[in-house]
């Protein structure tokens, strides 16, 4: 009888002839030798199949019909005997450090999945990616990426461009929800569902690669991904991309590692930023208000998180409570926030504080739509259709100084400008009587720290 592998790569191909190959000559070098590699043919007509019958070393799963990327993933992780499954793309590029770096995380840290990262993710952790013209140039780059000494994190949930879980728990949750087509969004779902069951997921800071310029953007993929995005928010009653965010940049305001820290996240989501906070200090007491029922029962396995309008919350019994009150792009969605700031202050212990992100509606995007007479509402940025209030740098400020609490710090978060809005910028500045600053017209956002006196 063969001995089992250790790990069976599941790979998912449809019309990739260009990319498969350099997909599995790297499996095949940076994989433990008790390996197998599992490739899927999702109905290619461009000589996948051809290409794959030649290979002796690959068990080939041809499909009639292409019925998406998660029935395959299915079809081929029935065939696997491995003790772990490694779900990837057939676009994507395996760097040496990969698999051993996650395979090392699930031991040591004791969780059922792990990720990592790509040239083309929806995770952002504030870190460079790698630049590199070639294969060569990838491969070292990816080395020099993971002995950075970036941190492993943990996770809402985990992309399946490259990712590595335990077979068992893969099982136990009866794998892809096959309803999800295409590409998207069967990689979160899979991913709650193993974090209701229980199990943890974490972020290794390991690079692999995209080849591909993501069947998502096609004119063929992007109806399917909005049908997967759709039918995600149906299922869990909350957008996965607006919801699954850890704001690490306002973390970082924060001293995490005091003692007996007690944290309330208003507008907490998933529990991101909770589960951050108790990852990294495990006494930590945590609380979440959230408005998404759905989104609050995912949250409240980081915490004691209730579903609620923070404009209709009174707890006297939350007085002097909390060392810190997270607001992360909640203002600008109340109809009284001079009221709320007000309330939500006398929840702060002495000397706590509120730590904020906020919409700056003097972005210089916003400028010149008004300067062309426009204000037209998006369904995404400054002048996203919720948002009901609207603050500029100053109005902040006195927003706070207004509810007895001290601005520490405001500083402007992802600032961007296009070379044109810079142009522009220059020729505001030099209007005379024009008071605004550079830093004021480029500041998408502003970040605030204010405590109680």
């Amino acid at each position: 009888m063969n001995k089992e592998p250790e790990v069976s790569a599941v790979v998912v191909a449809h019309n990739d002839r260009q990319y498969l190959p350099g997909c599995i000559e790297l499996l095949k070098q940076f994989l433990p030798v008790d390996h197998e590699i599992i490739v899927v043919d999702n109905d290619s007509t461009d000589g996948t199949g051809v290409w794959l019958s030649a290979q002796t070393f690959i068990k080939t799963i041809h499909e009639a019909s292409d019925h998406g990327l998660y029935a395959a993933f299915n079809h081929g992780a029935k065939q696997a005997r491995g003790q772990y499954l490694l779900f990837m793309h057939s676009d994507v590029l395996l760097s040496r450090e990969a698999y051993p770096r996650m395979k090392q995380c699930i031991l040591e840290k004791n969780v059922c999945a792990v990720g990592g990262d790509s040239n083309r993710t929806r995770h952002y952790f504030g870190v460079h990616l790698p630049t590199y013209r070639d294969v060569n140039g990838f491969l070292s780059n990816a080395t020099a990426y993971a002995d950075a000494g970036l941190p492993v994190r943990p996770a809402i949930f985990l992309e399946d461009f490259c990712l590595l879980m335990k077979r068992t728990a893969f099982e136990k949750v009866h794998g892809f929800d096959e309803n999800f087509t295409g590409i998207g969004f069967g990689d979160g779902d899979l991913s709650l569902r193993l974090r209701r069951c229980g199990f943890d997921l974490m972020h290794v800071p390991v690079y692999v690669h995209h080849q591909g310029t993501g069947r998502s953007r096609t004119k063929e993929g992007y109806p399917l991904f909005l049908k997967n995005e759709q039918y995600f928010q149906s299922k869990w009653g909350f957008s996965l991309m607006y919801s699954s965010n850890i704001r690490y940049e306002l973390l970082a305001k924060m001293d995490v590692s005091r003692p007996e820290l007690t944290v309330l996240d208003i507008g907490c989501s998933c529990g991101g930023n909770l589960m951050q906070i108790r990852y990294e200090n495990p006494t930590s007491q945590c609380y979440g208000i959230e408005l998404s029922k759905g989104a609050a029962k995912v949250a409240a396995q980081f915490g004691k998180v209730s579903h609620r309008n923070i404009e209709e919350v009174i707890a006297p019994e939350w007085k002097n409570k909390f060392d810190y009150i997270i607001m992360g792009d909640v203002i600008e969605h109340l109809r009284d926030p001079w009221r709320a700031i007000k309330n939500v202050a006398h929840w702060l212990a002495s000397g706590g504080a509120i730590i904020t992100s906020v919409p700056n509606v003097l972005h210089i995007s916003n400028l010149a739509q008004m300067l062309q007479g426009h204000w037209r509402y998006t369904s995404e940025g400054i002048l996203d259709q919720t948002h009901l209030r609207f603050f500029t740098r100053e109005s902040i400020e006195q927003l706070f100084v207004e509810a007895g609490l001290q601005v520490d710090s405001m500083e402007s978060i992802h600032a961007r400008a296009t070379s044109e809005q810079k142009a522009l910028i220059h020729h505001l500045t030099s209007i005379p009587g024009v008071t605004l600053t550079e830093n004021e017209m480029v500041a998408w956002q502003w970040a605030v720290v204010a405590h109680r006196r």
